[in-house]
């Protein structure tokens, strides 16, 4: 009779038991230390924040002043000018409200720079909804007030050939249809910058934890999404690949960070051997 005992025999080799019991070990302590390693990793070190707000209140806020400091300009230039003619002894009241526009364009787009470089900044900290909720009404100050100088250049090449002097039977001129143009133009800017300051002000309000971590802990397919299966138009494909680009993005970003952070950490506990 050959004896199936689990104790090594004779020879130095091992028993079919020994080996099939040595081998389920292997696996339940290496599923035991794969769970232990990388289950709920955390995205941000515990040491850091659970909320950072982002710093762009103070600079809207400034961009809502020069805008109406604008809206002003558009008639007190004017009333200044008629009034005091060494305060514009060379141009015209238009011709300098031209120059003011020209000049507004590159404020604002220093201010869309800034908002750019915070907003980038926000969503290197996980906040991926927000920037994705404020990126057209950042961005649109910028464009209106672009668009408008192209609509001035237009305007301004229609008054030179047909009505230099006034447009219509009521005797408006055209630095009045330059005032009626810019008003509404950095209207519809106030009023976009100052919604632009309420979502800000929410936001920081409300200090959420970063929504990345959400996103991933999301599962796949949740009870509710399992009603909505079946043909989707482009706009809810593009919603769903949109938010996967930027989550790619976000995880590259942290990714480069980390292992820039982690490079800086070995050089400086490398010792000095000079």
């Amino acid at each position: 009779m050959v004896s199936l005992e689990n104790t090594r025999n004779a020879k130095g080799g091992f028993t079919f038991d020994q080996i099939v019991n040595s081998n389920d070990d292997l696996i339940d302590q290496t599923q035991i230390s794969f769970s232990n390693t990388n289950d709920n990793i955390p995205l941000s070190s515990e040491l850091e924040p659970s909320f950072k707000q982002i710093k762009t209140t103070l600079f809207i806020s400034a961009h809502i002043f020069f805008t109406i400091m604008f809206i002003s300009s558009l008639f007190l230039t004017p009333f200044l000018c008629n009034k005091n003619k060494k305060l514009c002894p060379v141009f015209e009241p238009l011709d300098v409200l031209l120059f003011i526009h020209a000049t507004y364009w590159i404020l604002f787009y220093f201010f869309d720079r800034i908002y750019h470089y915070y907003h980038m900044k926000s969503r290197r900290n996980g906040y991926l909804a927000f920037y994705r909720n404020t990126r057209l009404v950042r961005s649109l100050p910028l464009i209106i007030i672009s668009a408008g100088n192209a609509i001035m250049v237009v305007l301004l090449r229609v008054f030179k050939k047909y009505c230099p002097v006034s447009c219509t039977n009521s005797d408006v001129t055209p630095l009045n249809f330059v005032q009626i143009f810019c008003s509404v133009e950095f209207g519809i800017i106030a009023l976009v910058l100052f919604h632009y300051l309420i979502l800000t002000f929410k936001f920081n309000k409300s200090k959420r934890m970063p929504d990345i971590n959400q996103e991933l802990e999301r599962p796949i397919f949740s009870p509710s999404q399992l009603k909505d299966l079946g043909y989707k138009d482009k706009s809810y494909l593009s919603t769903i690949l949109e938010n996967q680009a930027d989550m790619l993005r976000y995880l590259q970003e942290k990714n480069e960070t980390l292992t820039q952070k982690l490079y800086q950490k070995n050089e400086k506990s490398l010792p000095n051997i000079n």
